[in-house]
């Protein structure tokens, strides 16, 4: 894939006339900084399709976009996740809440689980991730939905040991479960993420491959 294959998902577009939409989408043909393109996302949620009831579907390509909210916003982080991984040669289980993570991703010979959690960003201008148990998984993937892309991170033992470290653990007196809740910045950083706890960016090119290579050395 190159630079020139990826276009910023931007809701906006589907209301333009047709050839003001061609002008847009040719002005925002250029580098990708990372964010997920939208003709990955399209392939990503032709996968997302098969694995959702009828009823459960979006009925237009605004309701399609990942503004969406609720559980629907939360598989289709896991499914575009999924998709960057097989992109780079992994393969891929998906779980669909029928197990304590979400994703087991086999890496050089071994499966891990990886737990992927999306957030959108809010008017507190973070991304709030929520519900994080880190003593259930191997990895863990943030997939952020900002105003102008989508990006995910990926991290491993330093992602775990970042949860750990820097994010607000949460008790439920009433089932005596404990989880964390952690915000980044508007850039997708915390002070936290720095040395051994890390995450890092992820996408279907060769910086997610490196990435991902790197990661494979921290399990």
């Amino acid at each position: 894939m190159t630079d020139a294959d990826s276009i910023s998902i931007l809701v906006e577009t589907a209301t333009m006339p047709n050839t003001h939409r061609k002008r847009r989408m040719t002005a925002t043909t250029t580098k990708n900084d990372g964010f997920l393109s939208q003709r990955d996302f399209q392939r990503y949620m032709k996968d997302y399709e098969k694995n959702v009831a009828i009823a459960d579907r979006f009925t237009n390509c605004v309701s399609r976009s990942l503004m969406a909210s609720g559980r629907e916003k939360g598989e289709k982080g896991e499914f575009i996740v999924k998709g960057i991984l097989q992109d780079l040669g992994y393969e891929v289980r998906y779980l669909g809440g029928s197990d304590s993570c979400d994703l087991m991703v086999k890496i050089d010979g071994s499966w891990k689980a990886m737990e992927v959690k999306t957030a959108q960003y809010n008017s507190q201008k973070q991304y709030q991730f929520s519900n994080i148990k880190p003593d259930l998984f191997d990895m863990i993937a943030f997939v952020f939905v900002g105003e102008n892309g989508t990006t995910v991170k990926i991290g491993a033992k330093g992602g775990r040991n970042f949860i750990r470290k820097f994010a607000s653990l949460v008790s439920r007196v009433d089932c005596q479960e404990y989880y964390y809740n952690i915000s980044l910045n508007r850039y997708r950083g915390h002070a936290g993420l720095y040395s051994t706890e890390r995450m890092l960016e992820v996408n279907n090119g060769k910086e997610g491959a490196m990435n991902m290579q790197k990661l494979s050395k921290d399990l």
